[in-house]
């Protein structure tokens, strides 16, 4: 399951997520941005797809280009020459009503 969504919070977390859902306790994947040697990551706890017990953390280098967001997943799994780059556009304003969600993970 993809994330099609992007939320970002004052305090440098993130939500990624499938559905337009404003409640962070029904809806998306957890995730903490921050800068490392210069360069911008993020990492998302998900659920490991296996067991769907587990947690996975899946890293993810941040590239801002114009209007997209570039985020290429850093797995150990792939060959160094092979990534997963996944792109979000812009899309607009947070709605007011969302703000009364707090981050707190």
């Amino acid at each position: 399951m993809g994330a099609y969504y992007l939320q970002f919070y004052n305090n440098g977390e993130v939500r990624f997520m499938d559905a337009l859902e404003p409640n962070p306790n029904v809806t998306g994947y957890r995730g903490v941005i921050y800068v490392k040697n210069g360069n911008f990551y993020i990492d998302k706890a998900a659920p490991v797809y296996t067991s769907g017990k587990n947690l996975d953390i899946h890293k993810y280098f941040l590239k801002v280009d114009g209007d997209s967001l570039l985020l290429r997943e850093d797995n150990s799994f792939f060959r160094q020459s092979e990534y997963i780059l996944l792109v979000y556009k812009k899309s607009g304003k947070i709605p007011e009503n969302w703000k009364k969600y707090k981050a707190d993970w």
